[in-house]
């Protein structure tokens, strides 16, 4: 898919956007004055969501210029709407409120450094502040404000966007009003200009869809006058899915875009690359070894803000670059490889991990030892609805919070990514193994030979099918791997038969709440699976699933196993199975471009107490971990369907497990 970015004009007098988010419009005089300084122009320069391009490519051109003219654009709206309401009061919207209002949207990322909040943390200096020592320092961008507006004013605009110095507040030129905080709401809070825009931006640069309609939102707000005689935006709660729609997205951006493992693992690799090199200063960098914005760089708590405005995210990637390609120091090169070193790191959701890990290394290294560079854990959290800052609803000639007429929004709910991860090629260069081992692959599969009983699948995403006849499903399910094979390259391919026993209470506790405790008879190992569901989708499944190795068919060491993993089983699991499975599985690994799925075609029989119960054959399509991986379920589904139409084969979606189908018949015999 293409990616149109934001482009602008300026004619000496109006800035002409074209933006794929907003459309055409044009910011008049005297905000496109602010739009063309200097400071303004740089954002050009910052991206929007940090190392998220990592795992989404096209978000690496979203830039902070693109997203503050078009929050710019949302509150012109909110502003003319809320003129028009507040035309039935005697209160009105004054030029001066207007003209600050759309100054501090304009100006309110205008300090954001590079990668944003990833550059934040290093410097311990908030964006925040920067944008405070911008607007009122010497800089491009002041001048021309105070050019605008007097000194008292400009000082006000910067208080819409941070917190100020309250002694500079000379005579309390900008008293904190009930007017004055419904104006910043519209800049900040839980439904503003600044959200509405990026949560629609970063969608489309994400590639994911979006149902949030801003003018619809737009039309719907109203105003009223609360009990503390605060002044809030509310709305009807006939429009209550307009409300809840961003809530909703926002909560699911934070899951899939800013809480990836590519974002989140790039993020800290950045942190952590800085302060390795300040630490071995000497060591790696020589006389003119880089630019001089490297070495700006390097000493981020002690930037002058003449040298913040020289650093750009297009300065830190050639940082990146140059380091990964010049630098002497072999864990400093892989700090600063981005992707290839993030595709590197094994990714755990297991307790204790890291223990387990030192105990491994000592074993195959000798050393124990591991450097946060090779494994940390990575603990991000955001809160889905703040209830200090809610949205209100009117109900009859009632106005209450958002979360008392919806069970969509609750202010307690999390968005939380919380794990660890442990690159084993950073390991290898820590500790010097080469003269232990002949080369670093020979380690790398070493451990991964020996991690997998502590390197549980996060989760399975899958598509599944049934062909309910054996003879005639075979044939659909070829000929469709067929189908297949003319837009995917077949990488690997393999046969192999597992027998599964199910296990449950007598009251199948398991199978009501959608849950597996499996044991696996594969070849000459036994395998214990756990799962449990996470979402069911119009197009795949996905689960967790924890997997132990077991000496054998044994339930007792089964539920042990489990239990040492967190799991909590339900009491009085019977000993014999609920369900056996037999499966011949045909399995094959399909490829597009830096994508893969592995298409499966099972012969199923499911037995009862020895008893055959049914037999079919299931077509399973499962992504392996990358985001990318499981873009294709989406145009493989397509392909199948149309496929399916147009041959009339006698296969339908399902999402159902194996488990599922055949528990049906176990309690139908019943």
């Amino acid at each position: 898919m293409a990616y149109d970015e934001a482009t602008m004009t300026f004619d000496g007098e109006e800035v002409s956007v074209c933006d794929p988010i907003h459309g055409d419009y044009v910011i008049k005089m005297p905000y496109s004055k602010l739009v063309m300084t200097k400071e303004m122009q740089r954002l050009k320069e910052i991206s929007q969501t940090g190392f998220s391009f990592y795992d989404y490519p096209n978000m690496f051109y979203e830039d902070r210029l693109a997203h503050s003219l078009g929050a710019f654009h949302i509150m012109e709206k909110i502003l003319d709407k809320l003129t028009v309401l507040l035309k039935k009061t005697p209160l009105k919207i004054s030029k001066d409120d207007r003209e600050v209002a759309l100054c501090a949207i304009l100006l309110h990322d205008i300090g954001h450094g590079p990668f944003s909040h990833s550059f934040e943390a290093i410097t311990n200096y908030s964006h925040e502040k920067r944008t405070t020592d911008i607007l009122l320092g010497d800089t491009e961008v002041s001048k021309t404000l105070c050019a605008m507006f007097d000194e008292a004013k400009v000082r006000r605009i910067a208080s819409f966007i941070a917190e100020i110095d309250e002694s500079e507040n000379k005579d309390k030129e900008f008293e904190d009003t009930a007017f004055t905080r419904l104006m910043k709401s519209l800049i900040s809070h839980q439904i503003d200009a600044d959200r509405l825009d990026y949560l629609v931006r970063d969608a489309y640069y994400a590639g994911i869809e979006t149902s949030i309609n801003i003018d619809k939102i737009i039309n719907a707000v109203s105003i009223a006058l609360n009990a503390q005689g605060d002044f809030e935006v509310i709305m009807d709660k006939r429009n209550l899915t307009l409300i809840e729609t961003p809530l909703i997205e926002r909560f699911q951006h934070y899951r899939d875009i800013y809480f990836t493992y590519g974002s989140v693992i790039g993020d800290r690799m950045f942190k952590t690359l800085l302060k390795v090199m300040k630490e071995n200063r000497e060591k790696n960098l020589e006389k003119n070894f880089a630019p001089e914005f490297i070495k700006l760089i390097l000493d981020p708590e002690n930037l002058s803000l003449e040298d913040f405005l020289k650093l750009t995210d297009r300065q830190v990637y050639e940082f990146l670059t140059f380091v990964a390609k010049n630098s002497k120091n072999l864990v400093v090169r892989r700090l600063a490889s981005g992707k290839k070193t993030i595709d590197g790191f094994m990714i755990f959701e297991d307790v204790l991990v890291k223990e387990k890990i030192a105990l491994l290394m000592k074993k195959l290294a000798g050393s124990d030892v591991i450097m946060d560079h090779s494994c940390f854990e990575i603990s991000a959290k955001t809160k889905f609805y703040k209830k200090d800052e809610g949205f209100k609803i009117r109900i009859n000639q009632s106005i209450v919070d958002l979360t008392d007429v919806t069970n969509l929004v609750n202010a307690r709910d999390y968005v939380e990514m919380k794990c660890t991860v442990f690159n084993p090629e950073m390991f290898f260069y820590e500790n010097k193994l080469s003269k232990k081992y002949k080369s670093k692959k020979e380690f790398i599969d070493e451990v991964y030979k020996n991690i997998s009983y502590i390197n549980p699948k996060e989760q399975e995403f899958e598509l599944k099918y049934i062909c309910p006849n054996l003879r005639t499903g075979t044939k659909a399910a070829n000929a469709i791997l067929e189908m297949l094979e003319k837009s995917f390259k077949l990488v690997s391919e393999k046969s192999n038969t597992n027998y599964d026993n199910y296990y449950d209470t007598p009251n199948y506790d398991l199978y009501r709440s959608n849950k597996i405790l499996r044991a696996r008879h594969k070849g000459d190992k036994y395998i214990g699976t756990y799962k449990q569901p996470l979402h069911t989708g119009e197009i795949y499944t996905s689960r967790t699933e924890i997997e132990e190795e077991l000496t054998g068919d044994n339930l007792v060491e089964l539920e042990e196993k489990m239990a040492r993993r967190g799991v909590v089983l339900p009491e009085g699991i019977c000993d014999t199975p609920a369900l056996q499975v037999e499966n011949y599985r045909d399995e094959y690994v399909l490829q597009k471009d830096d994508g893969r799925v592995c298409f499966c075609i099972d012969n199923v029989a499911y037995y009862s107490f020895n008893q055959l119960l049914n037999e079919e054959i299931m077509i399973e399509i499962e992504a392996y971990d990358d985001i990318k991986d499981r873009v294709l379920l989406t145009e493989i589904n397509d392909k199948i369907d149309t496929f399916a139409e147009k041959r009339n084969l006698d296969i339908e979606i399902t999402h159902e497990s194996k488990y599922s189908r055949g528990m049906k018949w176990v309690v139908k015999k019943e």
